[in-house]
């Protein structure tokens, strides 16, 4: 729940504003202010909450303070990592965002299940996989070859 309401009263006692003055600077009707005032919006807009900062000349972080107090105490939830083979520890050097295992798939005609599995998990690499794959992100024939077997 927000409390636009609150952060419109404060800004316009500290400004010396009306809700005709809000209504003006925030390009909206004094009845969708009062609206806002009065906490009768349940959903709010990013577009009225940006135009709220703005015509009332405060900044985002007092705003997100009062409009949404619980904000700061919101922790992100991570994003998993996957485990990731030799194969796939080895094509983390190759990675980015023009080579993910995605658009290798794509470039290939690889199905992507089966990228994930030579990425991911125990799938058993085969020759013209691996050929596809360096052509997929421009490397010479038999590059990736050298790089990764070179080692085992």
């Amino acid at each position: 729940m927000h409390k636009m309401g609150s952060y419109i009263d404060i800004r316009m006692n500290k400004l010396g504003y009306t809700e005709e003055m809000v209504a003006t600077k925030m390009n909206m009707s004094q009845s969708q202010i009062n609206k806002l005032r009065n906490g009768n919006v349940s959903k709010l807009s990013a577009f009225t909450f940006y135009k709220a900062v703005i015509a009332l000349g405060g900044d985002f972080k007092e705003a997100i303070r009062i409009v949404f107090p619980n904000f700061q105490k919101i922790k992100l939830k991570r994003v998993p990592k996957k485990k990731r083979n030799q194969f796939g520890t080895f094509m983390l050097k190759f990675e980015n965002v023009k080579n993910t295992p995605k658009i290798i798939s794509i470039k290939t005609g690889i199905p992507e299940a089966r990228i994930s599995d030579l990425f991911f998990r125990k799938g058993s690499l085969e020759a013209f996989e691996l050929l596809l794959i360096e052509k997929a992100i421009d490397k010479e024939p038999g590059e990736l070859f050298m790089n990764y077997f070179l080692n085992q």
